[in-house]
């Protein structure tokens, strides 16, 4: 069980620790490039893509460590798992138009075409089935293909990224590479995992959404906390407070991530 629980505990920080500091990585020249305000706005970005992250996930990989043994035949597995995706699917769009909101009103301050580029970005990173590999202890299929995006997300960053003007262009590489993990995780997970997409309706997906709310609840006051100081900030802060906080934001939820990895992979090999 040991062996197991080291085996996976490495490729989990791996995926986790690549996208984190793929971000602290592209720091050094977006801060030399940009002025303070507009570094600000791309730290606004981040916090409403990286807030999304956890509140459209709602705690899957806790819900699904506990809850998969009793899912039997595949049959059966594949139809949680499609409420489970129209579940995000539906959180998401919550998400989205909580945050069109508060911008329209001045509450966010963010441009729209800013806002319209990180859309697909919040939406790979809400719905990203990190989950589901992790349940069948098998997350190493997706070093690869992080390693490799990740990668190209600085590589572009550092080519590209010269001025105010290139605002939307780091936040687009930010949405390509995530989204491009997200689909490459997906088409793994019905292609090479014998699972299939079950007729599912709305009803399905809420009463889902109920199931896994407890999960959500502990797993935000006890690791996902700062989710809410980020979004608390970007109400009562303007983008220079705002691009600072970022900074060590970043750091923050890059040692987070390691923790949770620990606690989540023992979990699942002694459950």
């Amino acid at each position: 069980m040991l062996k197991n629980i080291l085996g996976q505990i490495s490729p989990r920080m791996n995926i986790m620790l690549i996208n984190q500091i793929s971000i602290l990585l592209t720091f050094p020249i977006v801060l030399s490039c940009l002025s303070n305000y507009s570094f600000g706005l791309v730290g606004t970005s981040l916090i409403i893509m990286q807030a999304g992250w956890v509140i459209i996930d709602w705690a899957s990989t806790v819900y699904f460590t506990e809850v998969w043994h009793n899912f039997s035949g595949q049959l059966e597995k594949s139809k949680v798992i499609s409420r489970h995706i129209l579940s995000r699917i539906l959180m998401a769009s919550g998400y989205l138009m909580m945050i069109s909101v508060a911008i329209a009103m001045n509450i966010i301050t963010l441009p729209w075409e800013l806002f319209l580029v990180i859309i697909p970005g919040v939406l790979a990173g809400g719905i990203f089935p990190l989950w589901f590999f992790h349940i069948i202890k098998k997350p190493g299929e997706l070093i690869g293909i992080t390693l490799f995006s990740r990668t190209f997300f600085v590589l572009m960053t550092f080519l590209l990224v010269r001025s105010d003007a290139d605002i939307s262009t780091y936040l687009a590489l930010q949405s390509f590479t995530l989204s491009l993990i997200t689909l490459f995780a997906y088409r793994r997970m019905f292609l090479f995992h014998n699972l299939r997409w079950q007729p599912t309706n709305i009803n399905d997906a809420i009463k889902h959404l109920k199931k896994n709310t407890p999960f959500m609840l502990n797993t935000i006051s006890n690791n996902h906390i700062h989710t809410f100081w980020s979004l608390s900030l970007l109400i009562l802060s303007g983008p220079i407070a705002i691009g600072l906080y970022s900074i060590a934001d970043q750091a923050y939820r890059a040692g987070n991530s390691i923790s949770a990895t620990f606690a989540q992979v023992i979990r699942v090999n002694t459950i």
